[in-house]
């Protein structure tokens, strides 16, 4: 039987409550289901997929790692990614004539 406070559980370190409200389950088991690897969606260039604004990410990335673009990373890797965009526009039209 756990130990009352005014009634209520009292919460002892390393007890069953504890465990739930900080998330070590004793075994295994956490008081809410955590969701992981869930990233934030990030919208950094407007009309374009989610494939596109990983390519950008991607791109941006290692822009800066190289260190060839300086500040200008972002631009760069926005520019590329619509560059591409477009051309998939337009390839996508000339088919359907």
């Amino acid at each position: 039987m756990r130990p009352l406070l005014n009634g209520l559980p009292c919460i002892q370190p390393g007890g069953e409550l504890a465990a739930l409200i900080t998330g070590e389950g004793t075994r295994g088991k956490t008081a809410t289901p955590r969701k992981e690897n869930v990233m934030a969606v990030k919208r950094h260039v407007r009309g374009a997929s989610s494939k596109e604004q990983r390519q950008y990410e991607h791109i941006k990335k290692s822009a800066r790692k190289s260190g060839r673009y300086g500040k200008r990373a972002k631009e760069v890797a926005a520019r590329t990614v619509m560059k591409q965009h477009r051309k998939k526009k337009k390839s996508r039209s000339r088919s359907r004539k």
